[in-house]
């Protein structure tokens, strides 16, 4: 109820400042001549053209600014492959990290390792997995790999 009530009144006050603002309005325009409405057009196109020419020359300052530091064009030394990391450790690549999927981090001797991922282990593991697993299945007397066995 107390929130209906804030918004109640500032709405109220709302209003009054927005018909207060009307009122003025209507006071300048009764006691405006001609005469006083472009004098305030000729200012205001006057200031929106100085405004104009500023904004004009402070894009061309930008652009020789550009221009002259070849910023964007230029490129700037950054270092990929640091020789050490954020927590100071030196660094040792042994591995291409921008095309390799996998890489293995190591830390030896307080040195930290990049290293491809040897796939010959896990092929191995992979052969040993599935020839225990079809030992299994023919122990168990598997019939649903069989063909022709009923369901």
């Amino acid at each position: 109820m107390t929130t209906q009530r804030r918004h109640t009144g500032s709405n109220v006050v709302l209003i009054l400042l927005w018909l207060a603002f009307v009122g003025l309005w209507a006071r300048v325009f009764q006691r405006t001549e001609l005469k006083d409405v472009g004098a305030s057009l000729g200012l205001l196109f006057g200031l929106g053209g100085l405004y104009g020419v500023t904004v004009a020359i402070w894009v061309s300052h930008n652009i020789s600014l550009a221009r002259r530091k070849n910023r964007r064009r230029a490129s700037a030394e950054i270092t990929i492959f640091p020789s050490h990391d954020y927590l100071g450790l030196p660094v040792e690549i042994r591995s291409n990290l921008i095309t390799e999927q996998e890489i293995e981090i190591r830390i030896v001797n307080g040195i930290k390792q990049y290293l491809t991922q040897d796939k010959s282990g896990d092929l191995t593991r992979l052969e040993v997995a599935v020839a225990t697993d079809r030992a299994a299945g023919e122990e168990a007397g598997d019939l649903v790999s069989k063909p022709g066995a009923p369901r």
